[in-house]
């Protein structure tokens, strides 16, 4: 779980690095909406089976992070063949140096507290149970609170 986190961090990056691109030209938005850990409050993300395909790409630790950044790369590959996904600008984000980069900061998210769940130094998950989620309709958007003070507006909706 500890890498499929740092993977939905990397893509996150690689979104939010050309919104209005990957908003236009691309599924990413798609998949980090299902992969998300923030929006639940166990920390899981909210299709399980985009875990179990990342398990079945994730076979043993990468070596360094430009191995780690082919795992994603073929994880996305995936989607694009099997489920016809299109990641066109992500695939390109994702090769560059400084998606490279911001792996560790990606890794060091993980050791600090995130809106529900941490993830300590043993790499356990450790939900925050006494947070409580509620969905609602709004406009036609589904507004996910986690917190008292943090709304969560899933990628799907953010057009």
């Amino acid at each position: 779980m500890y890498y499929f986190l740092v993977c939905f961090y990397i893509l996150d990056y690689c979104f939010f690095s050309n919104r209005e691109e990957m908003i236009k030209n691309d599924d990413l938005g798609l998949l980090l909406g299902t992969m998300d850990p923030e929006m639940l409050t166990d920390g899981t993300p909210v299709d399980p089976a985009v875990l179990d395909d990342w398990n079945s790409f994730f076979k043993q630790v990468p070596s360094n992070d430009h191995e780690f950044i082919e795992v994603i790369d073929s994880f996305l590959d995936h989607y694009e063949k099997n489920e016809g996904f299109d990641f066109p600008y992500a695939r390109k984000v994702l090769k560059q140096s400084e998606t490279l980069d911001y792996v560790k900061t990606a890794k060091k998210k993980l050791l600090r507290p995130v809106k529900n769940i941490t993830i300590d130094q043993d790499k356990m998950i450790r939900p925050h149970m006494h947070q409580h989620c509620h969905m609602r309709s709004f406009w036609g958007f589904n507004i996910t609170k986690i917190r008292d003070d943090a709304l969560v507006i899933p990628y799907l909706f953010m057009l």
